[in-house]
């Protein structure tokens, strides 16, 4: 393996899995595929692979270098991919210089499928779907390319199956038919989690209640289980930022969710004895899904897992907002032992880039861990018994202490959650706060001192939630 130059080439253990498949071509099963090698003549510069094989539908390309001619820290990218070939190069990285020549050729293998004859009359199920690659095309209107063309987590086949003979009726009247509708009856709850949870996805009156269940809790450096009021099928736990109550620089973990709660606690960064005194956080649990509020406000919570430490790898929302939301993230594992927070940048209205960081003193090697946010579009009003604001401050966030004053009128002190919405600043950090009350609270950036004693943090923007219930 190999990490970027300027590392020390360490690397905690992993899993590798590989294909070695013999020089050939023809076809196996539904399938015509070519595997072969270029001659030693690969460079930084794009050249062109052409097939040998005809294929009727652009094919899955797979290549790997088969030599390492060249020392550097580098891996294969491609470009224009058809019928009759593709262009690739080999990428080098910049962590140590700026040079990204890989003045070495190297011998490239590669491994071409498709079907036959993919969406042209054959029974081929290229998604896996359970619907023939004809009938999608011919009679559904679905991608046989995309197992849920409609993104609403119910596979096409499935789909077809449940709406039966009104597949392709359209119940809300909005030009889009059932099938293809990832809300069929506009009622703000997406046909998937509609279904997963029991209610009916072609009737708006049959839906179920928001699922949002928030509150605050105090905590310490021991775990601490916290029971929901009710009972989830697939909850997503966000909660941050942390108290000031200690000054000493820690963030917040949280393990062993499921359907009736979570457990909750404060670790401290590895340098430090791992003791800590009660500090008080608030949190939201939420269905895992998208949904559509009464005034039109997009909300998401969704969960994936990640081991990308100190560098940043996208994450796609189920759903395109209508505006860029406020995204708030928890580390929601713990899989491995040393101190973890995340940190996002470049969000839009499609995903976000997202990162951990582990103190800067380590290595920023970190095992997968399980990474759950929720993604709210800027408002305010009411949902359910809650009066709630979403919004984000101006690029102004540092290491000292700003107040946030809320827009909102809150009638009891609210919950607040909060993320840096940038990473302007690299250096290891999360957010602290202090001082909530009914009108606004106090919030500042800090960092850890594993590597040095400096703890200044430049301007950040930060995203913030805020829920009070209604008296």
């Amino acid at each position: 393996m190999q990490e970027q130059e300027r590392n020390r080439q360490i690397h905690t253990t992993e899993t590798i899995s590989y294909i070695a498949w013999e020089p050939s071509s023809g076809t196996v099963g539904n399938l015509t595929f070519e595997v072969d090698k270029t001659d030693d003549v690969i460079t930084h510069n794009l050249q062109t692979i052409v097939y040998n094989e005809t294929f009727m539908a652009i094919p899955v390309f797979l290549a790997d270098m088969q030599t390492t001619d060249g020392g550097d820290t580098a891996n294969l990218r491609w470009q224009n991919k058809d019928f009759y070939g593709i262009d690739i190069k080999i990428t080098e990285e910049q962590s140590r210089d700026s040079e990204t020549n890989h003045n070495k050729d190297e011998v490239v293998g590669y491994m071409v499928f498709a079907f036959i004859d993919i969406g042209m009359g054959t029974d081929g199920d290229g998604d896996g779907d359970g619907l023939t690659n004809d009938d999608e095309i011919n009679i559904y209107g679905t991608n046989p390319n995309d197992p849920d063309t409609d993104g609403d987590d119910i596979n096409d086949g499935n789909e077809v199956e449940f709406w039966g003979y009104n597949w392709d009726m359209d119940f809300d009247n909005d030009d889009t038919i059932n099938l293809l509708d990832p809300d069929s009856d506009n009622d703000g709850f997406s046909d998937g989690t509609e279904k997963a949870q029991g209610f009916n996805p072609g009737d708006p009156s049959s839906k179920p209640a928001f699922p949002l269940e928030l509150g605050e809790v105090s905590v310490d450096h021991n775990w601490k289980w916290v029971e929901f009021n009710d009972t989830f099928i697939d909850p997503v736990v966000v909660a941050k930022p942390l108290s000031c109550n200690e000054n000493e620089p820690a963030v917040l973990r949280i393990q062993n969710v499921d359907a009736t709660g979570f457990e909750i606690r404060v670790q401290e960064w590895d340098y430090l004895d791992g003791t800590h005194s009660t500090e008080n956080v608030s949190y939201i649990v939420m269905e895992r899904g998208s949904y559509i509020l009464e005034d039109g406000t997009k909300v998401e919570a969704g969960r994936f897992d990640t081991d990308t430490t100190g560098s940043f790898v996208w994450v796609d929302f189920s759903q395109t907002f209508n505006q860029v939301p406020v995204v708030t993230s928890t580390v929601s594992s713990f899989n491995e032992e040393d101190a973890v927070c995340s940190r996002l940048k470049n969000i839009n209205t499609t995903g976000f880039d997202f990162c951990m960081q582990e103190q800067e003193g380590n290595s920023q090697i970190h095992t997968t861990e399980t990474i759950s946010y929720i993604a709210w579009e800027p408002s305010s009003g009411t949902v359910g018994n809650l009066t709630f604001e979403v919004d984000k401050t101006d690029d102004m966030i540092t290491h000292n202490l700003q107040t946030i004053v809320y827009n909102e009128t809150f009638m009891a002190t609210p919950v607040f959650l909060a993320d840096m919405q940038t990473t302007d600043g690299n250096d290891t950090a999360n957010l602290r706060r202090q001082n909530k009350d009914l009108y606004g609270i106090d919030i500042k950036i800090t960092e850890e001192q594993s590597r040095d004693s400096e703890i200044n943090h430049t301007t950040e923007v930060v995203g913030y939630m805020v829920f009070a219930f209604i008296e």
